[in-house]
């Protein structure tokens, strides 16, 4: 009987080992900021332009696939990371991804609708929801 105990414990010992560790904090501010800025900011970053597609009356689904890959990284560092308050985003690319699937352009407009939300419930931007897109991404003077 211990040695049974003892080889699930060790098992389970090999099994959590092989994980990899998750970031923290800091680390993952840092990685936020390096992707957001990549990822977010301007007329030509992924975001805008699945913004683009996604709310097109005929979008592009092989375009919008592309510029979903980067937002999906994101919800899987969000994920790694815990993702309690990313719940929202990680559903929202998800649900861009079932209608770049499906192509399906209505439920593409409600997801980056959703997903356009979710940042900014999370990040506090106050009133962002109800800015323009283009007031959102508008690029920032460097310092």
């Amino acid at each position: 009987m211990t040695r049974v105990a003892l080889l699930m414990a060790l098992s389970v010992g090999l099994l959590c080992a092989t994980d990899k560790p998750k970031p923290t904090d800091k680390q993952m501010k840092e990685m936020m900021k390096e992707k957001m800025i990549a990822v977010h900011r301007g007329d030509t970053s992924p975001y805008a332009k699945a913004e683009k597609e996604a709310t097109a009356a005929k979008p592009n689904w092989d375009e919008l696939a592309k510029y979903l890959k980067p937002l999906k990284t994101m919800s899987a560092d969000a994920l790694a990371h815990g993702g309690y308050t990313s719940n929202p985003y990680r559903a929202a690319v998800s649900g861009l991804e079932k209608a770049v699937a499906d192509k399906d352009a209505k439920r593409a407009a409600a997801s980056f609708a959703a997903l356009r939300k979710s940042c900014a419930a999370c990040h506090h931007y106050g009133g962002a929801t109800a800015q323009p897109e283009a007031t959102l991404r508008k690029e920032r003077p460097k310092k």
